[in-house]
């Protein structure tokens, strides 16, 4: 989930999603299945998935909330207060993945390690660059040209986040089809 987080630069208009996603992934892989286990996938595992499915829906309607409160509401000011923000979550987001991922163990888990650290540093560099532009912005227009478009962007990438742990989620119940019946 991390590397899917840093692909792309854009601020970060509301809550971050990520904690509560991994919460549901978390829920999934902790659903013990045993032999013929179809309460289970029936009952809990139903549960857990429409739960995610409402969470995806309600803090997609509150960031289109939120985006449109902001973009007919925005100033300077307001704009790299969000970008401070955003920038802090990711450094903040660094150093649990840090946490959480070492020690390595392994050629391919010093890879990847390696990797994501690699896509932090570039994604941060062009969020510094991000957060001078917005620092040079001297007129409204420019900032509301600016909202207008990464706006957009951010609510598109929030989405996305959504939809591949969805898409994870269901690969992990996949997995387990053979278990169930």
């Amino acid at each position: 989930m991390r590397r899917w987080t840093l692909e792309s630069v854009y601020l970060i208009l509301h809550e971050d999603i990520v904690p509560k996603l991994k919460h549901y992934v978390k829920l999934i892989y902790c659903t013990e299945f045993k032999d013929g286990s179809y309460h289970t996938y029936y009952g809990d595992l139903k549960k857990i998935v429409n739960s995610y499915s409402f969470h995806w829906i309600d803090v997609m309607d509150e960031s289109i909330r939120v985006a449109d409160k902001l973009y007919y509401n925005i100033d300077k000011e307001k704009l790299l207060h969000i970008m401070e923000h955003t920038i802090h979550l990711h450094q903040v987001k660094q150093v649990d993945f840090g946490r959480n991922f070492l020690p390595i163990e392994s050629a391919i888990e010093k890879q990847t390690y390696e990797d994501i650290e690699g896509m932090y540093n570039n994604a941060m560099g062009k969020l510094l660059h991000l957060r001078e532009k917005l620092q040079s912005f001297d007129t409204q227009e420019r900032v509301e040209k600016f909202v207008k478009e990464h706006f957009l962007l951010s609510l598109k990438n929030k989405n996305s986040i959504f939809a591949f742990t969805y898409e994870y989620i269901a690969l992990a119940l996949a997995k387990n089809v053979s278990t169930v019946i």
